[in-house]
C-alpha cells in the first residue's frame, strides 16, 4: 500500500489511444479518470494561444507550416484528427472550457509563448477559482515572466534530465524559492535510472514535487513509483491507477 497519492497525468490527453492534444483525447482522459490532463500551447501569427506540441502542424495534421506563421483561421482549416473523425485545433480557451474542473489542468508553455505569457494567463484568469490550472515549461525565462504576472499560479520546471543536474541542486533550490516553483517534470529515460532517484529525493527534501515523463508501461511505472515520484505523466492515463492497484 502506497503511503502517498501518485497523480495519474494524461500526456496530451489520452494520446496513446486518441490523436494527441485534441478534444477526443481530452474527453478520453476524463473518461479514464485522469487526475491531471497535460497539454502544450503555442502562439499563432495573430496572437492566439492554441493547443499543439510541435512548432509546426506537419506531424499532427494534414496541413503544413509553422504555428507562428499561421493564423487561427488557417489552423482551423486543418484536420488534427483522423479521416474518420476529423478534428480542428483547439484554442487554450476551448480546451480549458472542455475540461472544466473534471481534472487538474497542466499547461505547458512552449517557446513561442515567450514574451506573450499574458495571453495565456488572460484565458486562465477568466475562469473563476482557477487554482486547478497549473503551468510548466522547459524555458525558465517563461516561468519568470509568468510569476511576475501572476504571484499565485502553481508553476513547474521541465527538466531534460542529465547527470549534471545533480550538481545544480543549490541553484535549483534558489530559483525555486525565488520564483515559487512547486514541481519539476523530469524525463525518465532509461539512461537516467542509475542516478535519478537521488535527484528526486534531493528535490523532495526541498518540498518540490517531482513528476516523471513519459511512462507508458507497467515495468517503468513500478520503477518510478519505487523512486517516490509524486506524479506519472503517461500517454495512457488509467494505467497508473491500475499499476498502483496491482502492487
Amino acid at each position: 500500500m502506497l503511503k502517498k497519492k501518485v497523480l495519474d497525468i494524461g500526456h496530451r490527453g489520452a494520446s496513446g489511444s486518441k490523436p494527441e492534444n485534441t478534444k477526443s483525447s481530452f474527453l478520453e482522459a476524463i473518461k479514464l479518470k485522469a487526475d491531471v490532463i497535460e497539454f502544450d500551447v503555442h502562439k499563432t501569427k495573430d496572437n492566439q494561444i492554441v493547443v499543439i506540441h510541435d512548432s509546426t502542424v506537419n506531424r499532427t495534421s494534414n496541413g503544413t507550416g509553422k504555428i507562428s506563421s499561421l493564423t487561427l483561421r488557417e489552423l482551423k482549416s486543418f484536420n488534427f484528427g483522423t479521416p474518420q473523425n476529423p478534428q480542428t485545433i483547439s484554442t487554450l480557451k476551448e480546451a480549458l472550457q472542455l475540461i472544466g474542473k473534471k481534472a487538474i489542468i497542466l499547461v505547458e508553455l512552449k517557446n513561442t509563448v515567450k514574451g506573450f505569457e499574458h495571453l495565456a494567463l488572460k484565458e486562465i484568469e477568466r475562469i473563476p477559482q482557477h487554482n486547478h490550472i497549473w503551468i510548466h515549461s522547459a524555458y525558465f525565462p517563461i516561468l519568470i515572466n509568468v510569476r511576475k504576472l501572476n504571484p499565485n499560479i502553481k508553476l513547474g520546471y521541465i527538466v531534460y534530465f542529465s547527470y549534471f543536474h545533480h550538481f545544480f541542486r543549490n541553484y535549483y533550490k534558489r530559483l525555486s524559492i525565488k520564483y515559487d516553483i512547486s514541481f519539476f517534470s523530469i524525463d525518465a529515460i532509461y539512461g537516467n535510472q542509475f542516478f535519478i532517484q537521488n535527484f528526486i529525493k534531493e528535490l523532495q527534501q526541498e518540498k518540490i514535487q517531482v513528476f516523471t515523463w513519459t511512462v507508458n508501461d507497467f515495468m517503468t511505472m513500478n520503477k518510478v513509483i519505487n523512486w517516490g515520484v509524486d506524479g506519472i505523466i503517461s500517454n495512457y492515463p488509467g494505467l497508473v491507477k491500475q499499476a498502483i492497484k496491482e502492487r
